[in-house]
């Protein structure tokens, strides 16, 4: 299934940064919900099944990003998230809720990257699934043996 087309929603306080992540999607060929925080973001997971969320890490409020992100997998279970931040928090990393991290400033080459990739490996879990090869968090691809030079 072509990525293009799937429902985004992004997840960013920063009105300019919403924009522009927003525009960048949609004019992609994304069906792009943008909301300011957690609680907009949970309204809109109880209204409609987003393949994505692109996600701010610091929020503002009671819930920053990865707990939203959190709730927002017990509504949708599939849910990728691709979280971003001026500067990656160390403990992005050790949360098995972290599908992916951007650090801002980001072009938009690497963020349609980063989505089309995550749209993708959720694609490759669910034929992977419907094959009977289930896998509980993905891996990367083997990568073929460089060649040496005599």
């Amino acid at each position: 299934m072509s990525p293009v087309g799937r429902r985004i929603l992004v997840v960013e306080d920063n009105e300019r940064v919403r924009g522009v992540i927003e525009e960048t999607l949609a004019e992609e060929g994304f069906a792009v919900t943008a909301v300011a925080d957690a609680a907009a973001a949970l309204a809109a997971l109880g209204q409609e099944d987003f393949a994505l969320a692109v996600m701010e890490v610091s929020l503002p409020g009671p819930l920053d990003g990865i707990a939203a992100a959190r709730r927002a997998r017990l509504l949708h279970p599939p849910l990728k998230c691709l979280f971003t931040a001026r500067f990656p928090p160390g403990s992005v990393w050790d949360n098995p809720d972290t599908d992916d991290f951007i650090a801002r400033p980001f072009d938009r080459r690497e963020l349609l990257g980063c989505v089309f990739e995550l749209l993708q490996r959720g694609d490759f879990e669910g034929r992977a699934a419907a094959a009977g090869g289930v896998r509980d968090r993905p891996h990367p691809l083997p990568v073929a043996p460089s060649r040496q030079s005599s």
